[in-house]
């Protein structure tokens, strides 16, 4: 349990950068799961064990939280993870599309300090 408990905290310690209900309602598209390091999350993923929601709308996603799910996939199956979209043998997961990321960005000011760098 103390090495679970290890693993679940550094796989949610990050700060939304969108407002959970926000991020919810923007428009979604279905990445693959070993590419969605960086997105932001637009929906709940919750793996069975622990119970606990690792992917929640509005925060990045950190390769410690690909790394959990993939975990609990591979121990209990697609079906012990609430949320997870499967297409054949491939994982998904919903992120804001580009678009509405950009619209964050630049709502958050990120856009211009990328374009003074």
């Amino acid at each position: 349990n103390r090495l679970e408990c290890g693993v679940i905290t550094r796989a949610v310690d990050v700060q939304p950068v969108v407002l959970p209900r926000d991020a919810a309602l923007c428009d979604g598209e279905l990445v693959a799961l070993e590419e969605s390091e960086g997105r932001i999350c637009s929906q709940l993923l919750v793996p069975y064990p622990p119970g606990i929601p690792v992917f929640l709308p509005g925060l990045p996603i950190t390769r410690a939280m690909i790394e959990l799910v993939r975990t609990t996939v591979g121990q209990n199956g697609a079906d012990a993870v609430h949320g997870l979209f499967v297409r054949g043998k491939k994982i998904y997961v919903e992120v804001l599309n580009r678009d509405e990321e950009h619209r964050v960005q630049w709502l958050m000011g990120e856009d211009d300090e990328k374009e003074s760098i």
